[in-house]
């Protein structure tokens, strides 16, 4: 199944390369021919019945982590790459490098803590990756400094149409724009998949000024607001409810003609939709409709629960409501659309 094998890959921002040889091969499978920048980001255009053009966006990377430094045990220290929280790495078992070294992120057992250190929050130096080695000189046969490191999990469903897994965010939205290539629509679709977006959204500068399309519509996660945790935020996002129209993110307002056209769309396929107005994610959009004289932008998100942990939660028919919804947006006619 795709999606199983696009949650398993690894793809940590800068070493995304695993995860865009699958998407090339699904793209070659299709009969289209994409187009990999100097960035690696893939772009592949399906031509449509009008004269419209719509950029479509997902990025591939997930959070991470990347080897530092080994000690003379042959442990390994690390860096981030991306927003994560390492609490919820603890202990969990992590791939290494493209040979995929298998390790385990260790931390000091909660009964050799002081009292003081079990009231601290956990941090990088108090952790480390643990792959089996004896010395460093064993170790560094296998692992190297800047080698990047991801999780080691295996996406499923449980409960109510539920799934769960590593980088949903990622790679659910492009499962989706996968899908929507096979199909035949109204639209001229270029889909670009980009780097990088966890680390300043880089991949998507280039993107932007390789195209000239009449509007761009962002793929992504969204924080699902339905959760104790998420209390006294602005708009309520909840899982199963639809995928969810941002509104206004940190620094980009959705256009409205590309607002009302997503609505319309909705409405056509039947899908139930969200909007939320916030400011605490950051979305490539930010910048994207800057490029020249401007773009149009708008973010359609995918709402996730515990998003950038080891058990990221999403709900299918979110899911299914966005291609739905992504179908009958790049098939309405231009006078269906205004």
């Amino acid at each position: 199944m795709l999606r199983d094998k696009l949650v398993r890959l690894p793809g940590v921002s800068g070493e995304e390369t695993a995860v865009r040889n699958l998407i090339l091969q699904e793209i070659k499978d299709l009969g289209l021919t994409p187009k990999i920048d100097a960035l690696g980001n893939v772009v592949v255009k399906k031509p449509g019945r009008s004269p419209r053009e719509i950029l479509l966006v997902a990025h591939m990377d997930e959070v991470g982590l990347m080897v530092s430094e080994i000690d003379s045990a042959g442990l390994i220290k690390f860096l981030t790459v991306g927003p994560l929280d390492l609490k919820q790495w603890v202990s969990k078992r992590v791939l290494i490098g493209k040979d995929e070294v298998p390790g385990v992120i260790g931390a000091k057992p909660i009964h050799l803590q002081k009292a003081a250190e079990r009231k601290e929050m956990i941090g990088r130096k108090s952790l480390y990756i643990d792959i089996g080695a004896s010395s460093k000189d064993e170790a560094e046969g296998k692992v190297s400094r800047g080698d990047f490191v991801s999780l080691a999990v295996e996406g499923e469903a449980f409960g109510d149409r539920k799934w769960k897994g590593k980088a949903l965010d990622s790679r659910l939205p492009i499962e989706a724009l996968l899908e929507l290539l096979k199909g035949e629509h109204e639209a001229s679709i270029v889909v670009a998949f980009t780097v990088m977006r966890l680390i300043g959204g880089r991949g998507a500068i280039p993107v932007s000024w390789g195209t000239k399309p009449d509007e761009i519509l962002i793929l992504d996660g969204i924080d699902a607001t339905d959760s104790p945790d998420h209390k006294g935020r602005q708009s309520k996002i909840i899982l199963g409810k639809g995928p969810c129209i941002l509104i206004k993110g940190t620094r980009a307002i959705m256009d409205r003609k590309m607002r009302n056209g997503l609505e319309k769309a909705a409405k056509k396929a039947v899908v139930s939709v969200q909007s939320a107005v916030h400011g605490t994610q950051y979305f490539e959009s930010n910048f994207m409709q800057l490029v020249e004289e401007g773009r149009k932008v708008g973010l359609l998100g995918l709402p996730i629960r515990y998003m950038h942990s080891p058990v990221a939660v999403c709900d299918e028919r979110d899911l299914q409501g966005m291609k739905a919804l992504l179908t009958a947006w790049v098939s309405a006619n231009e006078k269906e659309e205004a």
